[in-house]
């Protein structure tokens, strides 16, 4: 199974007042995972690369570091993802 570096996992679970322990019990992993993800010393499975970012309300891309566009969208309110989906549909009925 692919593993990925959470360039970003530290920033998003502070900037969601979460500790290492309350992301950990959430994702049902240990907290010292969460460490060795933050610090770098290890890489996340895909599996758990997943369950972070729906945990965090972000993507995975935002996670790794590569990209900040999908992370702006997840913190929209839905009816401004409504809105924005309903405008890509137009544009790829083009």
């Amino acid at each position: 199974m692919k593993k990925v570096w959470l360039r970003n996992l530290q920033n998003i679970r502070e900037s969601r007042n979460m500790t290492q322990v309350g992301l950990a019990m959430k994702a049902e992993i240990s907290q010292q995972s969460i460490t060795y993800y933050e610090t770098g010393t290890r890489c996340a499975s895909m599996e758990v690369a997943v369950k972070l970012a729906n945990i965090l309300n972000t993507s995975i891309d935002y996670l790794i570091g590569r990209d900040e566009t999908m992370h702006k969208y997840y913190q929209l309110r839905q009816e401004d993802k409504e809105t924005i989906n309903r405008m890509i549909d137009s544009l790829n009925k083009k």
